[in-house]
Parts: structure tokens; C-alpha cells; sequence
């Protein structure tokens, strides 16, 4: 299969050979070694980025079941406790009317309750044992005869109960023969002796009945516990247990002062592993308790952890298949870099002999030329004829245009062969600028424009810089400004002198037709000329920006411009210089 794979690349298409034999044979190569050794580093920031995040997700999904668990524990006890206050209310209206010691008021209880003045829609039965524990009132028609001083709610009053309502354990009710809690208060006779006891029974689902809305899984637990590790409430996912009293369960629970708190077991009701959050029951010895299956709790991390890991293994996969390419690729690249190399040699070797052959036909062609113009010059002059004066005049600016476009190609073989040296003087700057001027007046008078010459004053009087080339760059901006301003318009040549970066700034504004936009990128391009506007009507060989942009260039500068279609052109550059003082 992989000796028949094709890539294309710019040389075409070539086949894999066998990849291990490949792969072993570039694994030597320094680029191939950094490649394996950064794809390794790679693969183990991404698996570790994937196992941290899975840890930081698992952390992450524990803290808020935890939380959610405390949240409902709180709730489970508000609703306890209000489930508490509101039978304690009803017990204490009893024990007020007991305590006053008057027959008669049974019949207003019975008004209360039949007329809905107290809540009994989750209590089973309301009634009050004697002192001797017989049951001598009952909220329920026809109650039976039963003697209840065997039972603990009854018992346990006997004694000052520390916490005012005692909270029972669940048990058949012998009145209302159903599964009962018992909230029972202390009766006092006038002396403060003990009486009886009023009580509140009522079914203990009632508690339990308050969270099956809420989706704990199918092994959530709700439950009230007593400390003596008896639960008087329990539900296990949709199901209520309805224990009885005497029902125990290993309860490891240690409470002790906490009032609060989370736990982690298996010990609890049915050995199923989970994590419980527990609340004390204010003034009570009762704990509600909410607890969740660890493997419920962690679900949504093991939904996270699974896309993660797959993630990873993904990325993976596309990270060795890329470094298999890039390997193959490396190879094909060696390959085409040999070619490229060579190529180069000869494009090197062919551009020497370019310049060279540049170099010498150009002096080969200076000193016919100068024979031409001295000649036309000479006829010019000394005859009398105008049929003989004109075209030797002809000669002589033709031969003069040909001679210039000789030396810019001269000057841009050498700049570019690397053979031109600068030649750094000491000169006068304004003289300098002032000569360069004074020889475009002639052709600026020609086509009525006006030069304007603006020196900064603070520019040092002596520079030291090749001087033969900054007049070629000024010479061929001011051509170009000249040849291509409008008629009646101007030229300015600004010089200001850059103090922070020990620089001239050069800038020549004309009135011609401008560049547009999207020529701009060709702008210093050899031999490009602006069809639509310039070159055409003008003339020009299109050497002499590219010519400058060298220029500046080799003596440390930088050129631009600014221009827009009928607005104009301004081209500046800057050229940095040594002053006499730092010399």
C-alpha cells in the first residue's frame, strides 16, 4: 500500500519508497531528529494536558455533586425542622390545655381539629397519655382503651427530656395501628410533677415523600437518623424503607459536635459505595443525611474523561501521520534543495557573466559615444549651415541620452554585482544641493515651473558621504520631477536634518500626473514603466528609480514616496551621515 502513494509537489509527483527503510535512513538528518524529538514533546504535552484536564474535570464534577448534596441536605433539614416546629406547635396548644386541668377542653380540641384550626393532613393522630400511660384523648372518633407506658415516647418524659420534643423511632401505632414517628412534650401537673404526655404521630414517608422529585440515580439516599443509629425516615432511589422500631444499621458516623459535613462509604444501608453530606437537626439528636452513588456522582466526568481521551488519541493519529509526511517531505525537499543549489550556482555563474559582459560592452560603448558627441558638437558650432547645424544637434542630444542610459546601466550592473565603493568625502552639503539644482534651471524654464529649494538651517554645514552618489539620486528625482510636472507648476526640494538618528531627510514634491494605487508595488521595479500615464508620452527606460532605491540603499538609506492619480508625487529618503564633530 505505501509503495503506491503519490504526492505532489512543485517538481511533480514522485512514489514513497518503503517508509521504515525511509524513515531509517533520514532519522540521522538533524531536521529529522529536532522533528521526532518535537513531535515526542508534543504527544506528551498533549496527553498530559489530557490527563490533567480529565483530573481537573473528575475534581471538578465531585466538588459540585458534593456541593449539590449539602445543598439538598440543607434543604432535607429545613423541611425537618419545619416539620418538627409545626407538630411541637400542636403539642404545646395540647400541653396548654392540659396543664389548665379543665374536662371541658377536650371538646374545644376536638372544635380544632374538626374545623381545621390545626393541620392534620400529614399526621396520623393527636392524643394525650395520663401519667399512668393510659391514652385518655385522641383527635380520632371511637379510639380504643390502650395502656402505652411501655413505649420509649412515653418513658423517656418521665425524666426532664433535654430536648423539650422527643422525636421516636418509627413504630406501629397501637391507636392508629399505622407506621408512626411519635413527637411527644412533657405534661406537668400544678406542682411540676410529671402528668402525662401530649403526642403527634404522623407517617415518617411524610419526610422522605419531600425529595422524590429529585433525581439521585437509582441508589441516592435520603434518610433521618437518630445518633443512637436508628433511622427514622429512609428512602433508596424511588423506594421507601419503612423500618420498624428496633431496626438497626451500621451506622459509622462519628457526629459528635460537627454540625455539618460529607463522608465517603460502603457501610451504609445496602453496601452500595457513596458520598454523603449530613446536617444536625437544630436542639435535636437526629442527623439528615443525602447521599449519592460515587459512580452516579462521577457519570458526567466519565462522559468528559472518554471525549477527552478520545480527543487526544485523535490528535495523536494526525500528529504521527504529520510527521511521517514531514519525514517523506524532508526527503523530497533534500532532493529538490540539491537541484535548487545547482541551479543557483549557474544562475549565479550566468548573472557574474551578465555584469561582467555589462561592464565591459558598456565601457566599449562610452568611448564611440564620446567620439559621436564631440564630433556633433564640433559640427554644431563651427558650421554655418542650418540644414548642417540641426541634425547634428539631433546627434549630439541623442548620442548625450544614449550615453546616460549607458552609465545607469553601468551603475546598476555594479551596484548590483556588489563591485561599486563608496567613496565618502568631506564636503559642503548646501554648495553640493545648490550645483545639483542650478543644472535643472535650463530644462525648468523650458516648461515655465518653478524649483524651490527649502535647507534646513540646523543641517551641518560639512558632511562626510559619497558625494558622486547622492547627485546621481538627486539628479534622477529631479529628472523624473521635471520631466513628468505639469506646466506652470513646481518643484520642491526640501533637506531637513534628522538630529535623533544622525540623518539628511531628502523629499521632492512635483505637480504631475502621480501613480496610481495599485502601481505603487512596481514603483522600483527595472525597467517598469507607468503605461497609462508617464513613460509612453515622456519616455525613459524605467532604470533610473531602481537605479536609486540601490543607491540609497548601499549607503544606508531608505526611500518611499507618496503619490495619487492627478494629485502628484513626493519621493523622500533619508541617508544617514558622520558630521565633522563626530569625525
Amino acid at each position: 500500500m505505501l509503495e503506491q502513494i503519490k504526492v505532489q509537489l512543485p517538481g511533480g509527483k514522485f512514489s514513497m519508497k518503503a517508509l521504515p527503510f525511509k524513515f531509517s535512513k533520514l532519522a540521522g538528518q538533524p531536521k529529522v531528529r529536532f522533528l521526532v524529538f518535537i513531535t515526542a514533546l508534543l504527544l506528551v504535552a498533549i496527553w498530559g494536558a489530557a490527563y490533567v484536564t480529565v483530573s481537573a474535570d473528575q475534581q471538578l464534577v465531585l466538588r459540585k455533586g458534593i456541593l449539590n448534596l449539602q445543598n439538598l441536605t440543607k434543604s432535607f433539614k429545613a423541611h425537618t425542622e419545619q416539620t418538627i416546629s409545626t407538630s411541637d406547635q400542636v403539642l404545646r396548644i395540647i400541653k396548654f390545655h392540659r396543664e389548665n386541668g379543665v374536662d371541658l377542653k377536650y371538646k374545644t380540641l376536638s372544635d380544632y381539629f374538626d374545623h381545621g384550626v390545626i393541620d392534620t393532613r400529614f399526621i396520623n393522630q393527636i392524643g394525650i397519655i395520663d401519667a399512668s400511660g393510659d391514652y385518655v384523648f385522641s383527635n380520632l372518633t371511637n379510639p380504643p382503651k390502650v395502656n402505652l407506658s411501655d413505649r420509649e415516647h412515653f418513658r423517656i418524659h418521665k425524666e426532664i427530656y433535654p430536648f423539650g420534643v422527643f422525636v421516636s423511632k418509627p413504630v406501629i401505632g397501637r391507636v392508629s395501628k399505622k407506621l408512626s414517628i411519635q413527637l411527644t412534650r412533657r405534661i406537668d401537673d400544678a406542682k411540676g410533677d410529671f402528668a402525662g404526655v401530649t403526642v403527634v404521630s404522623f407517617n415518617p414517608n411524610y419526610l422522605t415523600d419531600f425529595y422524590k422529585s429529585i433525581d439521585l440515580g437509582d441508589k441516592g439516599v435520603v434518610a433521618l437518623f437518630g445518633l443512637d443509629g436508628v433511622p427514622r425516615a429512609i428512602q433508596i432511589g424511588s423506594t421507601v424503607i419503612n423500618s420498624v422500631e428496633n431496626t438497626m444499621v451500621n451506622f459509622p458516623l462519628d457526629v459528635g459536635d460537627k454540625l455539618e459535613g460529607t463522608f465517603t462509604s460502603n457501610q451504609l444501608f445496602d453496601g452500595v459505595k457513596r458520598i454523603y453530606a449530613f446536617e444536625r437537626i437544630s436542639n435535636q439528636p437526629l442527623v439528615t443525611i443525602v447521599g449519592q452513588q460515587v459512580e452516579e456522582l462521577s457519570s458526567d466526568s466519565n462522559w468528559h474523561k472518554a471525549i477527552f481521551y478520545g480527543i487526544a488519541v485523535l490528535i495523536t493519529l494526525i500528529t504521527i501521520a504529520f510527521l511521517i509526511s514531514n519525514v517523506e517531505y524532508l526527503n523530497r525537499l533534500a532532493l529538490l534543495n540539491l537541484d535548487l543549489i545547482k541551479s543557483n550556482h549557474e544562475v549565479t555563474k550566468a548573472n557574474k557573466h551578465k555584469s561582467e559582459f555589462l561592464s565591459s560592452i558598456s565601457h566599449e560603448l562610452r568611448t564611440p559615444l564620446n567620439g559621436i558627441i564631440g564630433y556633433a558638437e564640433y559640427i554644431h558650432y563651427t558650421s554655418q549651415e542650418p540644414m548642417i547645424q540641426f541634425p547634428a544637434q539631433i546627434i549630439d542630444e541623442s548620442s548625450r541620452h544614449l550615453l546616460k542610459l549607458v552609465n545607469m546601466l553601468l551603475d546598476l550592473t555594479q551596484v548590483e554585482s556588489g563591485r561599486m565603493i563608496l567613496q565618502n568625502e568631506i564636503f559642503n552639503l548646501k554648495q553640493v544641493i545648490d550645483d545639483v539644482c542650478q543644472t535643472h534651471r535650463s530644462r525648468t524654464s523650458t516648461k515655465n515651473l518653478e524649483l524651490i529649494f527649502e535647507y534646513d538651517d540646523n543641517c551641518p554645514p560639512l558632511v562626510c558621504l559619497d558625494e558622486l552618489n547622492l547627485r546621481r539620486i538627486l539628479n534622477n528625482l529631479l529628472d523624473n520631477a521635471i520631466k513628468f510636472s505639469k506646466e506652470g507648476g513646481g518643484i520642491v526640494l526640501s533637506i531637513h536634518y534628522l538630529k535623533d538618528i544622525h540623518s539628511i531627510y531628502f523629499a521632492i514634491k512635483d505637480n504631475g500626473h502621480g501613480i496610481p494605487e495599485e502601481m505603487h508595488s512596481h514603483v522600483f521595479e527595472k525597467f517598469w514603466q507607468n503605461e497609462d500615464f508617464i513613460t509612453r508620452v515622456h519616455g525613459g527606460s524605467g532604470m533610473g528609480l531602481a537605479l536609486t532605491q540601490k543607491l540609497v540603499a548601499l549607503m544606508g538609506g531608505e526611500i518611499n514616496f507618496n503619490s495619487a492619480s492627478n494629485v502628484g508625487s513626493t519621493f523622500y529618503f533619508t541617508i544617514p551621515i558622520q558630521t565633522m564633530e563626530e569625525k
